[in-house]
């Protein structure tokens, strides 16, 4: 099943999954959209969900999960500030600071992240078939994934699953949700 999922996950992270997907390295090096074809899911996560949509255009047969995708379009000082915010006012905030990839990537991930950010993701949700599209939110996502972000969800009439007592982070409950959806 490995095989079948490619993971996009969040703004420094890679290592937090220990080989239980097969990842996107978003923020070590320059992106390259990667070879989708043959995967069935699509995972990204928060500002992953990006190059995950990106990367449905190239395989619409694919099924696009995202786990508190960035819906709403901020610039990049509101996206600074919220991040900020984030890391330090979020329960497990300190175990996430310790999953990010070195800051001796700081700059390439920064410029990836400001490509990302351009990408316009709620148009590309809505060109996705709502049969192949899962949208999770943390409940307690107060940052990215706010209630902004599910007011205009609403307002598309596009599903998705709230999970209590979760907030922006990547958390077992959203693997094991994920695990789940997809068998």
């Amino acid at each position: 099943m490995k095989d079948n999922i490619l993971l996009f996950p969040g703004w420094m992270q890679n290592d937090f999954l220990d080989g239980e997907y097969s990842y996107v390295n978003l923020w070590e090096k320059k992106y390259i959209e990667p070879d989708v074809a043959g995967i069935k899911y699509l995972v990204g996560h928060s500002m992953g969900s990006c190059p995950a949509l990106l990367s449905w255009k190239q395989n619409t047969d694919a099924t696009v999960i995202l786990f508190n995708p960035l819906i709403v379009k901020r610039n990049s000082l509101n996206l600074l500030f919220r991040f900020t915010t984030m890391m330090l006012l979020s329960p497990g905030s300190v175990r996430a600071w310790r999953r990010r990839v070195k800051l001796k990537y700081l700059p390439i991930a920064i410029k990836n992240a400001l490509f990302f950010k351009e990408i316009k993701a709620l148009e590309i949700i809505k060109e996705i078939p709502k049969d192949k599209l899962i949208i999770i939110k943390g409940k307690n996502d107060k940052y990215f994934c706010d209630l902004e972000a599910a007011a205009i969800l609403c307002n598309y009439k596009i599903a998705f699953i709230e999970l209590a007592d979760v907030n922006h982070f990547w958390c077992p409950k959203v693997g094991a949700l994920i695990k789940q959806l997809i068998k």
